[in-house]
């Protein structure tokens, strides 16, 4: 199931290869698989990363599924592509907690 699924967003985002190449094998699964959930075309960036329950599960799933370096490459990945290809500017749930602690 992995393989087909990194062949069809591979297709579908030929234009944002750049940005996928920083995102860690760790994370793919768990980027497509909610990407798929949210029922937004594989291309509409817009779409999927307004979606906060695909943001905040997918960020669950990143966690468990890499290391912590990795987590963090992944979140700063995701947030590029999501800005340059979507216009949004995505705030993951670990991201509210460290403000909240900051302020």
């Amino acid at each position: 199931m992995r393989s087909s699924l990194l062949i069809v967003l591979t297709a579908a985002l030929a234009g944002v290869n750049a940005q996928l190449s920083a995102i860690p094998s760790c994370a793919l699964n768990c980027l497509l698989t909610g990407i798929i959930s949210t029922g937004c075309a594989t291309t509409d960036f817009a779409c999927s990363c307004s979606n906060t329950d695909f943001i905040a599960s997918a960020s669950a799933c990143i966690k468990v599924a890499c290391s912590a370096e990795d987590y963090q490459k992944a979140k700063e990945a995701t947030r590029v592509l999501c800005r340059d290809e979507g216009g949004i500017d995505i705030v993951f749930p670990d991201d509210r907690v460290a403000r909240k602690v900051g302020m």
